[in-house]
């Protein structure tokens, strides 16, 4: 019987672990894209702007407000002083569509997060686990993406958008001057980096955390 109570409490505790490994991954998604406007700042905006004859200061206000329009907190996509197709304009609607879905997932875990806060007790164990699991992927598709982005960049685009608005073409695509495809490479690979970071000091918190509670066991004893 008590193997039976045992099992069952592991299972529950594996399911807010899981929960708790997906908030962390949609909170975290969110935080990078803010943080990729001042990469784009500090990075980008100023090659950008001589390879387009543009300022600093257009590239990065319509970077900023690109980021509004893909968040849903504009309507309008903004373009000026660069151009789109329409392929290309439903191509940034259909982002839009994952960012606020990302967003909305995100927003809709973290209401039962804050009530499951203080219920950690069995949960850091399995917690490790998943993000152990998560470790393992991200080295892999770390790897991936500094060996072969290209090919990698066109597999995710295939799978997340089946149709081929995604493939811009100039001169009528010019807004494609403000997203190379070395600025998500290096957007992918910092993001990488900085997920595995926090993925090993979390591990370590953890493992400090069981520590403490073993000896306040011993300590009961």
């Amino acid at each position: 019987m008590e193997t039976i109570k045992t099992y069952f409490k592991r299972k529950q505790s594996t399911k807010q672990a899981l929960f708790w490994v997906t908030l962390f991954v949609f909170c975290f998604c969110n935080f990078l894209v803010w943080n990729s406007y001042f990469c784009f700042d500090f990075f980008f905006a100023s090659d950008i702007a001589q390879k387009t004859h543009t300022s600093v200061g257009e590239l990065e206000s319509l970077f900023r407000h690109l980021l509004f329009y893909l968040q849903g907190w504009q309507s309008t996509l903004p373009l000026a002083p660069f151009s789109a197709s329409l392929a290309a304009k439903q191509h940034f609607a259909e982002v839009r569509f994952w960012f606020i879905l990302n967003n909305s997932v995100g927003l809709l875990l973290s209401l039962p997060a804050y009530w499951s806060l203080f219920r950690l007790k069995y949960q850091w164990y399995w917690i490790k686990q998943w993000i152990s699991s998560l470790q393992k992927g991200f080295f892999l598709l770390f790897g991936l993406m500094i060996l072969a982005f290209g090919p990698l960049f066109t597999v995710f685009h295939l799978l997340l958008f089946p149709n081929q608005k995604w493939l811009f073409h100039l001169p009528e695509d010019s807004i494609i001057y403000l997203l190379p495809e070395s600025l998500f490479q290096f957007y992918f690979c910092y993001w990488g980096m900085l997920l595995l970071i926090i993925s090993i000091a979390l591990k370590i918190y953890i493992k400090r955390k069981e520590n403490y509670s073993d000896r306040s066991k011993r300590s009961a004893r």
